[in-house]
């Protein structure tokens, strides 16, 4: 089992060496490993130290000595700490070992049973007071509080309705729902049931597209990886696909090419073919869409995991 290796650095400068990089880049300036260590004129062990936590979030690449902001994350950035910090707690509140140890402290357990949990699911290579230690402090640095867990399932729908830009709740949900099969979901899935949830109230239609997005890539990368659907285009075709297998049941498959159908009323189509206008979605129908798919994914894990039918 590989060992999931978390560096620790320190963030503030962590997103100096990024500004300075993004206004290097701005001005066509290549930037190699050693300018970095030249410029800020710290120790070799506390940059390298940044320089690897960048990469680990994915926010630098790396050539051979050379350094690159990642190209999506260069359009994000304006070189304000703002806009730096922004990508900061977008990319740390995608790291699901850091999510799960927020989830156990939400739930009552204490920062080292929370630590252990999650270096045991996700083999890290850190011990349990380094795990506190580097978790606690992204929380801190990024103002995130561990909330408690709320009581009722529409307590956290109008939680979600009154905080949508904030990802660490957003993520908490979602982990609630998936509870042990979280872990399992491919992170572009996850990223976007984040988007769908965040835009259902302001874009219904891009959060539908979204959703049945996320449900796409789950057969075709979590679920479905004996079959080949390489042929299929879309929802609808991956059910008929699937009719073929027993690795869902035919109601399964009812239900996904259903959410294929629903999919095909957002933004991923323009206007309706047969009437020749688009379909208006409301915020409530995209975000009962959004559960469903969810609901749909857990069944389909219970199915086939557990050989249970539960929806």
């Amino acid at each position: 089992m590989t060992l999931i290796k978390i560096p620790e650095a320190n963030l503030n400068y962590s997103c100096e060496i990024i500004e300075h990089i993004f206004t290097c880049e701005k001005r066509s300036k290549i930037v190699k490993i050693k300018d970095v260590h030249n410029f800020f004129n710290k120790t070799k062990h506390y940059t390298d130290s940044a320089i690897s936590f960048l990469l680990f979030l994915e926010i630098l690449t790396q050539d051979g000595q050379k350094l690159k902001i990642e190209n999506d994350t260069y359009k994000k950035l304006n070189g304000s700490r703002e806009k730096t910090v922004i990508l900061f707690k977008n990319k740390i509140t995608r790291f699901k070992p850091y999510i799960e140890y927020n989830y156990f402290l939400s739930i009552g357990k204490s920062s080292n049973e929370s630590a252990k949990l999650v270096k045991y699911i996700y083999t890290l290579d850190k011990n349990e007071d380094k795990i506190i230690k580097i978790f606690d402090y992204w929380s801190k640095f990024l103002n995130i509080e561990h909330d408690k867990k709320p009581t009722e399932y529409s307590n956290e729908i109008e939680q979600l309705n009154s905080s949508l830009n904030n990802q660490i709740l957003i993520q908490k949900f979602l982990k609630e729902q998936f509870e042990e099969y979280y872990k399992d979901i491919s992170n572009n899935v996850i990223d976007d049931l984040i988007e769908a949830l965040t835009d259902y109230k302001k874009d219904p239609s891009k959060s539908i597209n979204d959703a049945g997005r996320a449900l796409e890539d789950f057969l075709r990368i979590d679920l479905v990886k004996s079959v080949d659907l390489t042929n299929c285009s879309g929802i609808i075709q991956i059910s008929n696909e699937l009719n073929r297998h027993t690795i869902s049941t035919k109601k399964h498959n009812g239900l996904i090419a259903g959410l294929g159908h629903i999919r095909s009323m957002g933004d991923a189509h323009g206007a309706d073919r047969l009437h020749g206008e688009r379909w208006g979605i409301n915020e409530n129908s995209a975000l009962f869409y959004v559960i469903i798919v969810i609901k749909t994914i857990n069944s389909l894990f219970e199915y086939q995991k557990n050989e249970k039918l539960i929806f």
